[in-house]
């Protein structure tokens, strides 16, 4: 009777074999890298290229220069106002790619292909306006026509035949300012080109490239021992004068 007991108590043996758990065998597949995406050099732009202006712009600008052409300087608001309204992604990815692009305009290829190597992003096809990859995999894509110089773009000297005034043309090239940086790393000065009224964002996104900061690196501008934020232009600081040529401070955290 004690023997019934003992067996009957006893707990049956365990298989030791795998093939009795379906999933002990499996192993989930690896994560897409940025190594197993397609990613082609960047190409530069084709001089002959031409772009198509865009019909869904809403400001009067844009309409206008619909309807009659577009001029240098309304090409370069819009593009301006295209970057500063991107709300999906990340801010710093869509940073980096302005930079790209100004790079491919000014025919540096390779300085685009640096950064976007540095910043982790891939192009499937070399052409930057097609759109990218970041390191997550999240797609981004630029405006064909912020890119490439879009068709019948109109001489800035026959601006004022489109009902413009004179005036229009002597202030582009008088809000076009130098502003001086000095570096809280090294001490080093930089001089970097920006236009009156234009954000924080813009300028620290142009000193980065400039002087070789790490684009992930956070920089905050300082002056008077205030920091003005991103968001905000220079002249937003009350003692600001551009005619002082005053240094301004870029803190910079690695």
């Amino acid at each position: 009777a004690s023997s019934r007991n003992i067996t009957s108590s006893s707990p049956p043996p365990r298989s030791t074999s795998l093939s009795s758990n379906p999933h002990a065998s499996t192993i989930p597949p690896p994560p897409v890298t940025t190594q197993r995406r397609p990613n082609v050099p960047l190409k530069p732009i084709d001089p002959a290229l031409r772009a198509k202006i865009p019909g869904n712009l809403a400001s009067p600008t844009a309409q206008y220069a619909r309807r009659a052409g577009w001029t240098r300087k309304q090409l370069d608001k819009e593009r301006g106002d295209w970057w500063d309204t991107r709300t999906t992604g990340r801010e710093e990815i869509w940073a980096a790619l302005r930079l790209m692009v100004e790079s491919l305009q000014m025919g540096e290829v390779g300085e685009a292909q640096a950064l976007l190597d540095a910043t982790e992003c891939t192009c499937p096809n070399g052409m930057l306006w097609k759109g990218v990859f970041d390191g997550r995999g999240e797609w981004y894509r630029v405006a064909e026509w912020v890119v490439i110089e879009p068709e019948g773009l109109i001489d800035e000297d026959d601006e004022t035949d489109l009902g413009h005034e004179d005036d229009e043309d002597i202030k582009e090239d008088v809000d076009a300012v130098k502003v001086r940086c000095r570096l809280s790393t090294t001490g080093a000065d930089y001089e970097i080109r920006i236009y009156k009224g234009e954000k924080m964002a813009s300028l620290i996104t142009k000193l980065k490239s400039k002087a070789g900061i790490n684009p992930f690196a956070s920089v905050r501008i300082v002056y008077g021992g205030q920091v003005i934020p991103e968001t905000k232009p220079l002249e937003s600081h009350p003692y600001w004068n551009y005619e002082n040529h005053h240094v301004v401070i870029a803190m910079v955290f690695e």
